[in-house]
């Protein structure tokens, strides 16, 4: 019975493997998988080898300072990315619904390129943008992804409706209506600096 089991188990699998083919996808699914299996080995050329040796060898930077900054660089990401969490979730506007935690912060958003318009986020999981700005102001992350989308290397983008962002804004949200909401022009805001 154990390896009849193993037969039905393995038959499965090989079945599964078929389908994956038959998936347009499929290549997508291959080149992460590859990524996934072999990532210490890409990372770590990728992340702190190239970066520290390419300056030594094409504008004649020391090794120390060369070394140094890729890992000033490496540990100030990592704090800024994982200050979202905690920034975002402290100061800032609720525009979208008061009642959740997140807000909407742009000095995260400047050091995090993009990620700290976390109000909208929570609220709208599923829009690839994580921000409802116009010209990508303060938001690197969606201009990347809408290049992609341009090459054909992102697609099935989802975002809300304008209608539903309105009207959870009238019902939930906390009366603020600024940069997070893009609906400050940039006239305004050089009217408002000067």
């Amino acid at each position: 019975m154990h390896s009849r089991s193993r037969s039905r188990a393995e038959t499965r699998r090989r079945y599964a493997a078929i389908e994956l083919r038959k998936d347009v996808r499929f290549l997508d699914a291959v080149f992460f998988l590859f990524f996934f299996r072999y990532f210490i080995l890409i990372m770590v050329p990728m992340c702190f080898i190239l970066p520290t040796v390419i300056p030594v060898y094409a504008w004649n930077e020391t090794w120390d300072i060369s070394a140094s900054s890729v890992l000033v660089r490496y540990v100030l990401g990592l704090n800024f990315t994982f200050s979202v969490n905690s920034f975002a979730h402290l100061w800032g506007n609720r525009p979208y619904n008061r009642t959740l935690k997140s807000t909407e912060n742009p000095v995260v958003s400047f050091f995090t390129v993009g990620e700290g318009w976390h109000n909208y986020h929570h609220c709208f999981p599923w829009d690839y943008k994580a921000a409802e700005l116009s010209f990508y102001r303060l938001n690197l992350t969606t201009a990347f992804i809408d290049f992609m989308a341009w090459l054909g290397w992102a697609y099935d983008l989802k975002t809300p409706n304008p209608e539903l962002v309105d009207k959870l804004c009238e019902n939930k949200g906390d009366g603020t209506n600024g940069l997070s909401r893009g609906k400050v022009g940039i006239s305004e805001i050089s009217d408002t600096v000067q």
